[in-house]
């Protein structure tokens, strides 16, 4: 159990570095009602800009929409006890895609970066895998009178090098967006033409061919200014008194640093850095025993920003 909690204080640490998430019900939980078949979308605040029909799946379903098993596989929500589905494109040559689109709590700000994150995985069902997977944040919003691929370029392409084909666990997108200033709706899928995609056949079960990808915890944030510092923490020291890397130090960028905190795998807190000790550990706790050799966590704080894990340093005798 401590170990368990130790990973959500983490998780926990690391997403208060960004800010607010404009993405209101980020992660489908809020809906009308409870999804039953396939094309079945009831999520409050998102909808299809386009013909084609996104599903939703949610543990509340008592036919195949559910979670974590529904008709095109089993798979636990990333959060909470929902998510959607969509398929992404085929390999036809008739571009034909689905989307999904919402309005954000608040518009961008010009010349401001955002980060904009999202998880996806693979529905068992599929025997393809694609690329290609995108965000396009707009003024307006999108609309279409048919199934094909909407004709913009979006801002993030996620994964235009590299195919997903991971179906056990999710995957987690995340990219920086420059604002012009403005947006307001954001819509995601492929915008890619067929001619444009990569596919990968990844096994032959023979039900649904075309990539089709569960989509949870959707994420845009305006990019805190404490996520410009880039200081470089050494992963790996040796306080065995050899002469020989046997003090760990901070590198790089360590203005405005206050403290750095060492929390060991139960997540307590083993040792406090400061200026007054150089931000340097010799390898023991505040009570100046020696720890044990295995993975210790680390956690900055600098001023006016939140407590931020940044790493792992693996203490070796």
């Amino acid at each position: 159990m401590k170990k368990s909690f130790f990973f959500l204080v983490i998780a926990q640490i690391f997403f208060s570095a960004f800010g607010q998430n404009l993405v209101p019900n980020p992660s489908f939980e809020e809906h009308d009602s409870c999804p039953q078949y396939l094309g079945d979308f009831f999520v409050k605040d998102w909808y299809s800009p386009t013909l084609g029909s996104p599903d939703y799946f949610n543990d509340c379903s008592t036919l195949e929409m559910g979670v974590p098993y529904n008709i095109l596989g089993n798979q636990e929500a990333s959060d909470g006890s929902a998510y959607v589905g969509f398929h992404l494109s085929d390999f036809s040559g008739t571009n034909v895609r689905e989307y999904i689109q919402v309005k954000l709590n608040e518009q961008l700000i010009k010349d401001e970066f955002y980060t904009v994150s999202l998880n996806i995985s693979l529905a068992d069902s599929c025997d393809f895998a694609c690329n290609n997977f995108a965000a396009y944040l707009s003024v307006d919003s999108l609309t279409s009178s048919d199934w094909l691929n909407l004709n913009v370029i979006p801002q993030i392409n996620f994964n235009s090098q590299s195919i997903i084909s991971e179906d056990s666990s999710w995957v987690l997108l995340i990219d920086t967006l420059l604002a012009q200033g403005g947006e307001k709706f954001l819509t995601i899928g492929v915008f890619a033409n067929d001619i444009s995609m990569d596919w990968m056949k990844i096994k032959d079960y023979n039900y649904f061919s075309a990539p089709y990808y569960f989509l949870d915890n959707v994420n845009v944030s305006l990019l805190s200014t404490c996520d410009e510092f880039k200081s470089d923490y050494p992963n790996v020291f040796t306080p065995n008194n050899d002469g020989k890397n046997d003090f760990w130090n901070p590198n790089g960028d360590i203005s405005e640093l206050e403290a750095i905190y060492v929390l060991n795998r139960w997540g307590n807190t083993v040792v406090k850095l400061s200026e007054e000790n150089g931000f340097s550990w010799d390898g023991k706790d505040e009570n100046k025993k020696v720890v044990c050799s295995g993975v210790y966590y680390i956690v900055e704080e600098r001023e006016g920003c939140p407590l931020k894990n940044v790493g792992v340093i693996h203490l070796i005798k």
